[in-house]
Parts: structure tokens; C-alpha cells; sequence
């Protein structure tokens, strides 16, 4: 995880808690009274919703720690394996995923990721993760939208399945077999890109560790990664390959140096102020260095991190 997406689900909160209610309420026992599977369940999803409504703002950790506490390890596995059946029923991704219900106008992934706040995989900040609505798929144009990787694995939280903050919108190389792919992020703990803070850093460096001199070419220079002592945060660096995938991006790294160092001279020739100084800090980055603007665009955290080396030394 290269960059915190807390909040990339705020503007489909409203629907997708509708959604929720609904499935909920329609898998409701209507015979009473309820089995003991069907009174645990429901019980269960009493005490967690917080958890099951999360869009990002809590991690829906506690809501797997409940299941293994009071349900696996307190009632027989026939009642238990009930229980999953029932949450399998409700929170079924299948049919969330589905999209024949974006052709009938209904809620469903599509429709959620349409209304994601950021436009870059979380977990490299290298790819897009652009959702697109057709408005007739009959003529070939195809609707399309991110993969959603269940940080927690579905196949044992399945009341988890539909949880957004639960679904991290991802490219299809951070979440394919080159990727998390079947990584386990509840044994094996990684950085939670709705939870965890920014513990990957970037830093521009001279292959040969001397100090840097941008009149060499871009080859001389590599992108280096830093876990700033974080184990998940090293876990994600080799998981998601961010090394291999930033050393591609040692050009563009090293232009963006060059273009600090290039308005920082003209500035000190003309001794403008600091208004001039951000204006020119702009152009450099690409975007404007203030607040959450680096999480818009791609490699932004790089670019930000290399900003503030640049900072650190002027």
C-alpha cells in the first residue's frame, strides 16, 4: 500500500448502507421462532454492523476476531457451518458483482465504483483504476470499473464480502497471481489502505551512493524504498513488487528533481518570494502540493517524498 484511501467510498456510503438494510431485512427468518443458526447469525450482524456498514473508517478486523471468539470456537461446527451458509446468502458478492444489475438500473459494483473519491491503485499509485458506464453495451461499449480485492478473504469472512471497507479498488496486476493474489492479509498482515499510515517512502538516489549531481543522466539514478521500520510495510513491498515497479519509474522521478532544482535556481536569481516558490513547485510536481492532492495522480507520493527530501536540504 502506497497511499491511504480512508475515504474513497464517501460519496456511495448512502447507497450501499440502503443496499445493506435491505439484504439484511430480506434474509430475516420468517418463521418463528428463528434456528439456533439463524439466531446467532442475525445476532452477529447486530453487534458488528458497524464493522459490516464500514466504508474505511474502522477496520472490520474486530467483526472477524467475534466470529473466531464466539461462534467458531464456542458452538458445533454443524451450526457454525450453518451460520456461514446464511451469511454466504446475504452478503453474496456474486450478485453484488453482477452486471446484469447495472443493466436494470440497480446498485451494484459498478454503480459504487463509479462514485470512488481517487483515481490510482492503492496499493502501487502506478495504474488507474478508471471506472467507466456505458450507456448502451449493445454497440460494444463495454462498461468496465476496477478490481475490488476483499482484503480479508471472502472464503472465510463471508460477512465480509460486501463490506467496503473490505473492498479495496485495485488494478488487476496488484490483485492478480503477480500480486496479492491468494495472500492471506489476516495471517500475513500487510499495510490496510483504509487503516494503515503511509509507511512507504521514496527517495531518489545515485546508483553509486554519492551525492546527487543532475547534470548525469537518469540512468545513473534508482528509485529506493523504504519500509521506515514497518514489517507490513515491507511485506507490501515485496508483495505488490514495488521495487521492480518503481525502478520504471527512476526517469520521471529523476525529471522531477531536476525541475525542483531548476525553479529553485531561477527564483534565487530573481529573489521572488515564497507565493512564487509554490507556483513554481506546481509546475515541478504537477499538482498542487497541499493536503491529499498527491493521492489524484500517479506516482504523487513518490513526487511528494521527493519534494520533501528537496525541502529538506534547501
Amino acid at each position: 500500500m502506497v497511499i491511504n484511501i480512508h475515504d474513497v467510498w464517501v460519496h456511495a456510503k448512502t447507497e450501499h448502507h440502503q443496499y445493506l438494510d435491505n439484504r439484511i431485512q430480506r434474509h430475516k427468518p420468517t418463521i418463528l421462532p428463528p434456528t439456533a443458526a439463524q439466531q446467532h447469525a442475525f445476532d452477529f450482524i447486530e453487534r458488528q454492523k458497524s464493522a459490516i456498514y464500514s466504508i474505511g473508517e474502522i477496520d472490520p478486523i474486530c467483526a472477524i476476531e467475534d466470529f473466531k471468539n464466539e461462534i467458531e470456537r464456542k458452538l458445533p461446527i454443524e451450526t457454525t457451518n450453518e451460520i456461514l451458509k446464511i451469511f454466504k446468502k446475504i452478503f453474496n458478492y456474486s450478485s453484488f458483482s453482477d452486471k446484469k444489475r447495472l443493466k436494470d438500473g440497480k446498485w451494484c459494483a459498478y454503480t459504487a465504483c463509479s462514485r470512488i473519491k481517487y483515481d490510482y491503485c492503492p496499493y502501487c499509485q502506478i495504474n488507474s483504476i478508471e471506472t467507466y458506464i456505458s450507456a448502451d453495451e449493445s454497440n460494444g461499449d463495454k462498461s468496465y470499473r476496477p478490481d475490488l480485492d476483499h482484503y480479508y478473504d471472502v472464503a472465510s469472512h463471508p460477512f465480509l464480502a460486501i463490506t467496503l471497507g473490505n473492498l479495496v479498488p485495485c488494478c488487476h496486476v496488484c490483485n492478480g497471481p503477480q500480486g496479492k493474489h491468494s495472500n492471506n492479509f489476516y495471517t500475513n498482515e500487510h499495510l490496510n489502505p483504509f487503516t494503515s499510515p503511509e509507511n512507504i517512502s521514496f527517495k531518489l538516489e545515485h546508483i553509486t551512493g554519492s551525492i546527487i549531481n543532475l547534470r548525469s543522466p537518469h540512468k545513473s539514478f534508482s528509485v529506493k524504498i523504504y519500509n521506515n521500520g514497518c514489517t507490513k510495510a515491507q511485506r507490501s513491498i515485496t508483495t505488490f513488487r514495488l521495487e521492480e515497479k518503481y525502478n520504471k519509474q527512476t526517469q520521471e522521478a529523476y525529471y522531477t528533481e531536476r525541475r525542483l532544482h531548476e525553479a529553485k535556481t531561477r527564483l534565487e536569481i530573481v529573489k521572488h518570494e515564497l507565493p512564487f516558490l509554490n507556483k513554481s513547485i506546481e509546475y515541478a510536481l504537477g499538482f498542487y502540493p497541499g493536503g491529499d492532492s498527491y493521492k489524484y495522480t500517479a506516482i504523487g507520493k513518490l513526487k511528494m517524498d521527493i519534494l520533501h527530501d528537496f525541502l529538506s536540504k534547501t
